[in-house]
């Protein structure tokens, strides 16, 4: 399953909530929008004081400009109020209440002797897992990608209205970032489906011990049965080993990558301000932004890291609910009414023979 495919599987569960999470991105945008306004006026304040920290008469011009920002701040909050309000109505419960109510209708449709030859300790695990996944990606778009995708476009358009010079190298990291994320995601997902595969394996194992206990106390076989649990749970211990100590030392190498370019540009805007083509203030916007830029590029990547652990998850649980089950329903079964019908008419027409044999 792509990336694309499972994002579209996903989004099957969260379409009856499209609405809720259009207004809940446009608050994020709106939220970081008022932070860059917010920004401006506090580097316009700089720019007075380099300028004109001597002359009392732009006193009042730094006041209205720290105002504006208080002011600012307080939009901030309602718009925060609002959102969460909306979240909490609207979002936090109904979405796993119809998460919950899609899996077990899809889990209805298995007969009978699916439920009983199937092992039914996997199965739950991978129900389980896999709710929990598909959960935490609808939170984890809301909360943390919606506000990453926010932060990142408001980042970019303010570091281009500092200067070009500081806005190109920032577009072009994003690339760079960009593909390196697709390097990790490559190298990772294999691993993970590694990790996957023995965990199972492990909650296999101690389901059985548990379900025969008795047959292992009777042939005398604690200490096999506990080694052999040892060694499934050693290759689970490597596995995971192996996956993500690789896995974090490339994350490592991306965070050093993009702190010592915002260090670089950092340079390169003190470059621009001593040779007169920006001023205080820009540089003030260049901190800012440029750790903005960085926290938003951040955020894409702790939760790419947890979009491809919950990925596997993910596929596993859409292979058990598309299972066909054994036994199709027929197109028109025979219904509650038809059948509460059919006994009063039985009933009456076993109280008219009595009426009959009274007589």
């Amino acid at each position: 399953m792509t990336n694309w495919q499972l994002i579209k599987n996903i989004w099957q569960f969260a379409k009856p909530f499209r609405k809720t999470l259009s207004i809940i991105f446009v608050c994020i945008l709106l939220i970081w929008t008022v932070e860059a306004v917010n920004t401006y006026f506090l580097s316009n304040i700089f720019d007075i004081i380099q300028l004109h920290s001597n002359d009392p008469n732009w006193m009042p011009v730094a006041l209205g400009f720290a105002a504006l920002a208080g002011i600012g701040v307080v939009i901030k909050i309602l718009i925060s109020r609002f959102q969460g309000n909306l979240e909490i109505r609207q979002l936090d419960i109904k979405a796993s209440n119809h998460l919950n109510h899609h899996s077990i209708s899809k889990y209805f449709n298995f007969s009978n002797g699916q439920h009983i030859n199937e092992h039914s300790g996997v199965k739950q695990n991978i129900i389980t897992t896999g709710f929990s996944s598909v959960q935490g990606q609808i939170h984890m778009f809301v909360y943390v990608f919606f506000p990453a995708i926010a932060n990142f476009i408001t980042s970019i358009f303010m570091l281009f209205a500092i200067s070009y010079w500081i806005g190109l190298p920032y577009l072009a990291m994003s690339f760079i970032f960009v593909w390196m994320m697709y390097k990790f995601n490559k190298y990772l997902q294999p691993k993970i489906r590694e990790v996957r595969d023995t965990r199972n394996e492990t909650s296999r194992t101690i389901s059985e011990l548990y379900r025969f206990v008795f047959l292992i106390k009777n042939e005398v076989a604690e200490k096999k049965s506990l080694d052999d649990l040892d060694d499934v749970q050693d290759k689970h211990q490597m596995a995971y080993q192996g996956a993500w100590i690789p896995g974090n030392n490339w994350l490592t190498l991306i965070r050093l990558t993009t702190s010592v370019f915002r260090y670089l540009t950092i340079l390169l805007g003190v470059y621009l301000l001593f040779k007169g083509f920006i001023t205080a203030g820009a540089i003030f916007l260049i901190f800012t932004w440029s750790q903005n830029f960085l926290s938003s590029l951040w955020m894409i990547t702790d939760m790419q890291k947890q979009f491809i652990t919950d990925k596997i998850n993910i596929e596993k649980y859409f292979e058990l609910l598309e299972i066909k089950p054994d036994i199709e329903e027929i197109e028109n079964p025979i219904g509650e009414n038809l059948v509460g019908d059919r006994s009063e008419e039985h009933t009456s027409e076993l109280q008219s023979r009595q009426y009959l044999v009274c007589r």
